[in-house]
């Protein structure tokens, strides 16, 4: 009996392309660690307040970044650097291993990489996540 975990192999990583709507597998990846935003804190202490008081502020999804390996020749890798390049926002689409897929925007802030004897060209690609995350269960 499943208790609805889902499992991590399997979850696919895209990228929309230049052409508007399709999106791309970006190659190489071996694990994830994201969606680590938090909303911010808004003061609404006043003269009259008694103690700090707070309200929070808008979500924030904050970052994603996919480690793995470098492969210059993948199509998803190479449109990541683009935008990149380029500044531009761009949009994903995650699609985990049960079918669920989450949709959002963001920034390509770094790909940094590393190598070393015995070893293979490795690295992240880190986004900022920009707007919503929509997120459609199968």
């Amino acid at each position: 009996m499943s208790n609805g975990a889902i499992q991590a192999q399997g979850t696919k990583f895209e990228i929309e392309s230049a052409t508007s709507g399709t999106f791309v597998e970006i190659g190489g990846v071996k694990s994830w660690s994201g969606f680590d935003g938090e909303s911010s804190d808004i003061d609404v202490t006043n003269l009259k307040s008694t103690a700090k008081e707070s309200r929070t502020g808008l979500q924030d999804f904050g970052k994603l970044a996919l480690t793995g390996q470098i492969i210059y020749g993948d199509v998803g890798q190479s449109r990541c650097r683009a935008l990149r390049a380029s500044a531009a926002v761009g949009n994903m689409k995650v699609t985990y291993s049960d079918g669920t897929v989450a949709t959002f925007s963001v920034n390509v802030k770094s790909v940094p990489e590393s190598g070393g004897v015995d070893g293979v060209v490795e690295g992240s690609i880190n986004f900022k996540i920009t707007g919503n995350v929509t997120i459609v269960t199968s």
